[in-house]
């Protein structure tokens, strides 16, 4: 009984958090196993230890491996550097980063990448120890005729110190430091004491003194209370475990342990002070505080034979073993059987009293206070047997339903039964619970006829029993729970929910719900919580919502509800077990469409949820005990396990179309990259299958993607520039690492993907596109030109036309009119008469010749342009006040003569117009002969008003056909207007479409171009 007291001292004496903790046992920790071959550890393991960076590394006899928390890697080296042998065994990581190998062949140090083996070291050095400063210093152990006891190693080389230096024991196989800053190193000889600059003290071990060197010290440790220990890899008197004390080394014992016992091979003091022992035969201890716990091969340990223990920065267990790894750590939910002083490895039920009492139900009953664990017995004396339900009433008194019997606890004793009770034969007791008025009900069973009844207990005597199946079928009542309204909620294994209210039954569909129920709870509110495979239902005032997956939750296969009266409510599901705050139910129950913030505790963090048909428990002190099919829990709310370092984040690899490519600053990938992998890690070792991660490269992605436990990332459409790869990660609890790690890369372009290829592109480009201008306007002026052969073909035949008609019967009446003006002898009217119409006929003889002559004269080869405007000019300025300047530019070029009568038509139109309506004192007329025809009439007149240039003018056509004029020739025709400026009339015509003989130089037409948007413009 004292050792089972030890036991449940162990468990439940209050855990403090962020460690393995001290007080929970060996077996409740979470233990994983990697054993040789597993995860890609193909080496019989030596030792491990951890780096700055995070990375814990493996020694092998095959060399040397690096773990991130999900695959064993063998490290290799850089190209031309190499370990001294792939044959290893200690290791050590040092504040500096630098890792240290011991080989067969001597020392090595890696840090940053680059290998340095130190010259003329000494075989299989090691162990190592950091002293205070920073110093470190390694061992003798492998090493059988070297006279030194331990050595210093210096950033390039090694000083050692032996006899010379008054060591006598030599070949040191075992050191550390202690608090008060003296080295300790062990060996066959004994035990040494020594600060530098001093003179070591020798303390001898007895057991080592008449061993005649069969035997060594083969490990140290000094814990932070200033104790210094030690191990012998031998049993017996005056060997095994070893402590220090009073200057005398002696076997260590306490009430219930014996030093004696152990086979040492490997000690460690953790952060909380406990002293792991590592044995060559029976396994791993611990002692805390006096007490001695033990995890052997029978209990997943890789091996009974440890070489080495580590604990890393997130205060994780690491053993080693020649079979593999093992590692611990706290789980948030402890598992209670057999192994940690059960009375039974499976459970029914569980219950708690006001004085802290835990009452566990499994073939039989057992009270848990304080730290003794007592079988409980009826008044009679007998053993309760068979005990599937427990329920603590609001007196504090407990009923059982034991078998087909219902017994109550009370003034801290046992009754045989409650009258009026034993149930039926073969009937057993499946829920108990109490209504609002303290009434107890009990629903009962019969496992022959599958019969269901009720029964309603008043002052401990049985006042009602009512038989349910014929009025709810045979069904079984898995849950009862008390009703606000009065009467009690009845949850079935078929139909659904029930109200039993004033001896009726009825049958209540809440939210559409009629299938099978878990269990039933009556919150602080007065509202029903429905337990559900399809989920969790909250049912109040007629209203029914469904917390799901939808909301939040990580499953929906309900099994139980529990609220512990502190903001929480504890969901129990087949997935784990979840806790979420009030204040996230009340907003969901506000707005169904609210997530609420779950907080599991799964498979991962020792949670099996498959609980029977007991309810959750919870202590005075807010422990909550559960019991499932095959153990007890128990979760300590106030005092979780919380990892609070921020997941170191590494690059690992990095694969470009299928080659890997070492990882370096400025990294330049060849050229044609299609598919790149990145493989990336978070250095945390508490549940890394609950490390999330997420990414962006710069340059190709806007935003971070959020992947989850996912350690590649993988892209395949990237362009060539630079990019800049960024990831961050969280740890289990939600702790991040924002920084996280980058690398930075460029893709280098292919010779036409780059800027000059581009560059010599868009210039062929805009080559062909102006040769192409240049081919269109050139068949533009062809056309243009037969356009305009065919109107002076036509304009000759006019031309034709009129002499040999118009011209001939004018001039023939005016022959008929003079021969009669001779002849008669008409009165002086006749003669007037026929003189006026001699004079009208000599008129249009005349001006009819005109035409004729004006349209010759447009078909002869030199047409005179600018006479002609000055012709118009002259009859402008005799019939107004205004002076008019016709002017040049450029070599007067030969025009189409269709095209010259088209300028001609324009300028004379716009030279009238300004005459006959600006007002103006002044006329400019300008032509300017370039490569392109530009023709200007400008005045400084009263201007045109703005709706007679968008519109013209009613009636008139000027404006009109002066812009058909100009775009039937291919240019372009503007007018601008102002009452303070005058008007000025622009037309721009290219010269390939008027002139006879258009230039053909290269510069004229490399120039054309960009005269032509000028000039329209």
């Amino acid at each position: 009984m004292a050792l089972l007291a030890a036991v449940l001292l162990l468990i439940f004496a209050p855990p403090r958090a962020q460690s393995v903790e001290p007080t929970t046992r060996l077996t409740q920790l979470a233990h994983r196993a990697w054993r040789t071959g597993d995860a890609g550890l193909m080496g019989t393991p030596q030792a491990l230890s951890q780096t700055t960076d995070g990375y814990i590394w493996v020694s092998t006899e095959n060399g040397l491996y690096r773990f991130d928390g999900m695959r064993f890697t063998k490290w290799t080296s850089l190209p031309g550097e190499s370990l001294p042998s792939i044959s290893l065994w200690h290791l050590f990581g040092a504040r500096d980063g630098s890792l240290y190998v011991s080989t067969d062949r001597g020392l090595a140090r890696i840090r940053d990448g680059h290998v340095y083996t130190y010259p003329g070291g000494p075989r299989w050095p090691g162990p190592f120890v950091e002293d205070r400063d920073g110093g470190l210093w390694m061992g003798i152990s492998g090493a059988h005729n070297n006279p030194s006891a331990l050595c210093k190693v210096g950033e390039t080389d090694l000083t050692c110190f032996g006899k010379n230096e008054g060591f006598s024991c030599v070949r040191g196989a075992a050191n550390t430091t202690s608090s008060d800053g003296f080295l300790w190193v062990g060996s066959a000889e004994g035990i040494c004491r020594w600060k530098p600059g001093t003179r070591p003290d020798t303390e001898l071990v007895p057991s080592l003194s008449n061993g005649r060197g069969l035997s060594s010290i083969t490990s140290m440790a000094s814990t932070t209370d200033g104790e210094v220990w030690a191990g012998l890899k031998r049993s017996g008197q005056g060997a095994g475990l070893l402590r220090r004390a009073n200057g005398h080394w002696t076997c260590y014992t306490a009430p219930g342990i014996d030093g004696r016992i152990f086979s040492v091979s490997a000690l460690l003091p953790d952060q909380n002070g406990a002293l792991w022992i590592g044995t060559a035969d029976k396994g791993l201890y611990r002692i805390v505080d006096g007490r001695l716990d033990h995890f052997g091969a029978i209990d997943g340990l890789s091996d009974r034979n440890v070489l080495s223990i580590f604990e890393d920065h997130e205060r994780g267990i690491w053993v080693v073993t020649p079979k593999g790894i093992d590692h611990f750590r706290d789980y948030a939910v402890l598992s209670f059987t057999a192994s940690e002083g059960s009375l039974a490895d499976h459970a029914n039920g569980v219950a708690t009293d006001r004085r802290g009492s835990v009452y566990l139900g499994s073939h039989t009953l057992a009270e848990l206070s304080g730290k003794t664990l007592i079988q409980l017995r009826d008044d009679k004396g007998r053993l309760l047997e068979d005990v599937q339900f427990l329920f603590t009433d609001s007196r504090d008194n407990l009923w059982i339903g034991s078998g087909d019997q219902l017994f109550v606890k009370r003034d801290q004793r046992i009754a045989s039964a409650v009258r009026g009770f034993p149930a039926g034969k073969g009937e057993y007791v499946a829920y108990i619970t109490e209504d609002h008025t303290h009434d107890i009900w009990a629903s009962v069973e019969n496992l022959g006829n599958h019969e269901s009844s009720l029964i309603q207990i008043r002052n401990y005597q049985v006042i009602n029993r009512i038989g349910v199946s014929a009025v709810v079928g045979k069904q079984v009542m898995n849950a009862l729970a008390p009703n606000a309204a009065g009467g009690i909620w009845i949850g079935a294994s078929v139909h659904g929910l029930f109200s039993f209210r004033n001896g009726r039954f009825e049958r209540v569909v809440a939210g559409g719900f009629n299938d099978r129920v878990e269990n039933l709870m009556e919150d602080s509110d007065g509202a029903l919580w429905i337990v559900t495979q399809q989920g969790f239902i909250r049912y109040f005032e007629g209203q029914a919502r469904s917390l799901t997956t939808a909301s939040g939750m990580p499953c929906d296969s309900g099994v139980n509800i529990h609220d512990d009266g502190r903001g929480f409510k504890w969901f129990y599901l087949h997935c784990g077990i979840v806790r979420v705050s009030d204040s996230d139910l009340a907003a969901w129950w506000q707005n169904p469409a609210e997530h609420v913030h779950a907080r599991v505790f799964d498979a991962l963090e020792g949670s099996r949820p498959n609980l029977s048909n007991g309810n959750p428990a919870q202590t005075p002190d807010g422990k909550i005990w559960s019991a499932s099919d095959y153990d007890f829990q128990v979760i300590d709310p106030q005092h979780l396990p919380f990892n609070e370092t921020p997941p170191p984040v590494k690059l690992e690899r990095l694969i470009v179309d299928g080659n890997d490519v070492s990882l370096a600053q400025q990294l330049k990938l060849p050229m044609h990259t299609r598919q790149i992998e990145l493989d990336y890690a978070a250095l945390s070792y508490v549940i890394p299958e609950r490390v999330h991660f997420r990414y962006r490269l710069v340059g190709h992605d806007t935003n971070w993607t959020e992947v989850g436990r996912r350690r590649q990332a993988f892209y395949n459409d990237l362009k060539p520039g630079p990019y800049v790869f960024h990831v961050t990660a969280c740890n289990n609890d939600g702790v991040c690492n924002w920084r996280g790690t980058e690398l930075a890369f460029t893709v280098p372009p292919a010779w036409f993907q780059t800027l000059w290829f581009r560059a010599l592109a868009a210039l062929l480009f805009l080559v062909i596109v102006f040769f192409a201008y240049v081919y269109r306007l050139r068949r533009f002026a062809k056309t243009l030109r037969q356009r305009f052969d065919e109107r002076l073909q036509e304009r000759t035949r006019l031309a034709r036309d009129l002499h040999d008609t118009l011209l001939q019967t004018i001039q023939g009446s005016k022959m008929v009119a003079d021969n009669a003006r001779e002849h008669l002898d008409d009165s002086r009217i006749t003669g007037r008469a026929l003189d006026r119409l001699s004079e009208w006929l000599d008129r249009a003889s005349v001006e009819g010749r005109a035409a004729l002559e004006a349209l010759r004269s447009s078909s002869v080869e030199a047409n005179d342009l600018v006479g002609a405007l000055h012709r118009v000019a002259d009859d402008c300025i005799s019939g107004a006040r205004i002076a008019v300047s016709i002017s040049t530019v450029g070599t007067i070029r030969e025009m189409h003569p269709i095209a010259r009568d088209e300028v001609y038509r324009i300028a004379y139109e716009a030279i009238r117009n300004a005459c006959a309506h600006s007002g103006a004192r002044d006329l400019w007329v300008e032509l300017e002969y370039k490569r392109r025809f530009h023709l200007t009439v400008r005045d400084n007149g009263r201007g045109v008003d703005e709706y007679v240039l968008r519109s013209g003018k009613s009636g008139h056509f000027g404006l009109a056909g002066m812009r058909e004029r100009a775009l039937f020739m291919g240019g372009s025709f503007n007018i601008s207007s102002s009452p303070q400026s005058g008007t000025v009339v622009s037309v721009v015509i290219p010269g390939q479409a008027i002139y006879r003989n258009p230039s053909r130089r290269l510069r004229d037409w490399l120039v054309e171009p960009f005269q032509s948007k000028a000039d329209l413009h």
